[in-house]
Formats: C-alpha cells, structure tokens, sequence
C-alpha cells in the first residue's frame, strides 16, 4: 500500500492530483475491498492516531471514518469542535499547530457555508501532517472515490461513461464539483441539470470544469432541462436541493427545483442499463422518488459501503 507519489500528501481536492494518481487511489481501493471481504485488512495504522474533527453532524463520514481507522489498527480520536478552544475564540491556527504535535493526520468536515474550504485549507498551511478532507462547501473528495469506485464497479469502465447531475450545484455541492473538475481526467463525460438561476454553479470550479473538458476531450454542460440532461446517461446522480448549512435557503430552493425529481420516467430516457447513484441522506419525493431510490437500478448502499474502502486506501497511501 506504501507510496512514495503519495505519502505525506493533503487531499484537499482530486483536483490536485492526475488522472494516473486518481486511478492508482480506484486500485487501491478495490484492494482494500477485497481484503476486507476476506477479513484479512492490513494492520498499517497500528501506532498512529487520526484525529477526526468534525464542525457538522454526520452520518456515513464519521462511521466510515472511525471505522476504518480502528480497521486498520490506528486510534480514531474524533474531535467535535464545539467541545474545543476554538469555540471560545482559540485561534485556528494556534489549535492546528498543537494537532500536528500529537497526531499523524487530521481528517476535517467543514460545511459551513462559503468559509468551510477556507479553514480546510488553513488546515493545510499549518499542519506538517496530512490533512483529508471529509467534505467541505466547496468539495468532497471521498465521496467522489467512492462514486468512482461504485461505477467502475457496476459499468466495469469509467471512460466513455456519462453521468447525469442534478441537485444542489456550485457552495454546497461538494461532490458534484469533484466531478466536474475531475471527470475529464477520467474520460467521463458530465451534465448538470439545474434551474437558471442556479446555473453559475460557482465560478472557479465551472471554469476548471470547462478547461479540463477543453484540455481532455470530453463534455461538460449545464442545463435546465432534465429530461434532456438524462438522455444517453450510464449513471444518473442526485444530491439534496438544500444541503447542510444551507437550510436558510430551503424554501427557495424548494420552489425552484419544482419538476427536477429523478423518478421512473426521467430515468427512462438513459440508458435501459442506467444506475441511480445519490450520496445521502436523501429526501424522498423532493430530489428523487421512492420508487427510484429503492428500485433495481438504485446501488446507493453499494455506494456507501465503498467511502469506507475508499478513506481506508487514502489513509494507506497518505499516512502510510
């Protein structure tokens, strides 16, 4: 599992790393599975500590965090940073560096709206230690390894494959901007369907999005027509209208996203072998129908069971 290319490293977004460096992590974690499945996971966190401090409540990224960690031998010390100093005004930076001293990585989950990545790469700067990101407003890299993971899995290739968006895009939508910069440098092509006034996304990512495609040959499109954006899809995708930190916004969005609920008939127009894919939690009848989430082509639990594969083949390559 030891990698010079990658111990050391922050993974901040796949962004930084290449396509070859995003397909040696999809490897890895296949390996991680299968040893997993034959209860024969390798002890190479034993000694070490992963701090895991979170500013927002989870579900799966917790779990699979403290999961993995223990799985893997190392201690999992998670960190809810209101019981912290820097709740009562600690310097952020003061905190990180006394961190670095004790662990061997930090893994951060930092939502909160338009500052979240910020302090995730604040993190950064002043930990000498690997930091992962364990979603931010802005990105979710091991989610996305997951999804990677699960389509490679279901479809047996990833090039050539197209995905269909649609929820929440630009702050907020972590995954869906992990695909849009990453995509390309996987050879899928990736549409988001959203309403207009929606459609910026956030203008960094919509640029990288838009030169990784140019640079790489493959699509990436923005519409307000589902319908459309379903046609010819491998893999359709969902994401909440309001994610968290975003609730102040939720009647808004909810009026507007009126008519983007992924049910049977939108999948109709993808692929008859088209899987439905969603990072959860979901809300049934918003962004997607029961009958779709708990229908034949749904592989959302597949999906969750691999972030812990995934996270235990990052920690492997990074802290390792």
């Amino acid at each position: 599992m030891a990698n010079p290319r990658f111990k050391g490293r922050d993974m901040i977004t796949l962004n930084d790393y290449t396509g070859e460096e995003i397909w040696d992590i999809l490897h890895a974690t296949r390996e991680m599975k299968a040893r997993f499945r034959m209860g024969e996971l390798p002890q190479i966190l034993k000694g070490k500590v992963v701090a895991l401090i979170f500013e927002n409540r989870s579900t799966r990224t917790r779990a699979s965090f403290e999961t993995g960690v223990a799985m893997l031998g190392g201690y999992p010390m998670y960190i809810d940073i209101g019981t912290t100093q820097i709740a009562r005004a600690e310097p952020l930076k003061d905190a990180v560096r006394v961190w670095d001293r004790y662990v061997d990585g930090i893994v951060l989950r930092a939502l909160d709206p338009y500052k979240g990545h910020q302090r995730l790469q604040e993190y950064a700067h002043y930990a000498g230690i690997p930091v992962i990101n364990a979603s931010t407003d802005l990105s979710h890299p091991c989610q996305a390894l997951a999804d990677f993971t699960t389509m490679w899995e279901k479809k047996g290739k990833l090039e050539g494959l197209k995905i269909a968006y649609t929820g929440i895009w630009g702050h907020g939508s972590g995954t869906a901007n992990e695909f849009a910069v990453v995509c390309p440098k996987l050879g899928i092509d990736f549409v988001v369907a959203v309403p207009k006034k929606y459609a910026g996304g956030n203008a960094q990512i919509v640029k990288a999005a838009q030169e990784n495609a140019k640079a790489l040959g493959t699509k990436f499109e923005i519409t307000d027509n589902l319908k459309e954006a379903a046609k010819g899809a491998d893999v359709m995708y969902t994401d909440e209208w309001a994610a968290t930190g975003f609730q102040a916004e939720q009647k808004e969005r909810h009026e507007a996203y009126q008519g983007y609920t992924v049910t049977n008939a939108i999948l109709g127009a993808a692929k008859p072998d088209v899987i439905y894919m969603h990072c959860l939690p979901a809300v049934r009848g918003e962004e997607v129908a029961e009958e779709v989430l708990e229908g034949p082509k749904s592989v959302v639990w597949d999906e969750a069971e691999n972030r812990l594969h995934a996270q235990n083949a990052l920690m492997g390559l990074l802290l390792v």
